[in-house]
């Protein structure tokens, strides 16, 4: 259970330092993002894990759970 809660901390830590707060020149607080657009191989990567362990492993993991809990439906 640790495990799944710092796997699922660490894995979405770049969307929390995805945006942070700046200073304009008068001193007041505006939302900056982090121009991680311009890391192609950032949003490559980032995006083929986050559809790997929010799509398909849940599925994966669901499918051999029903297929050993259930015998009689195979």
């Amino acid at each position: 259970m640790v495990a799944v809660i710092t796997f699922s901390i660490v894995f979405n830590i770049p969307r929390y330092v995805y945006n942070r707060m700046a200073r304009k020149p008068d001193w007041s607080l505006k939302a900056d993002y982090a121009h991680h657009d311009d890391h192609v191989v950032y949003l490559i990567v980032y995006s083929i894990l986050y559809y790997i362990f929010i799509y398909f492993l849940p599925a994966v993991i669901l499918a051999i759970m029903t297929y050993r809990l259930y015998p009689s439906l195979r």
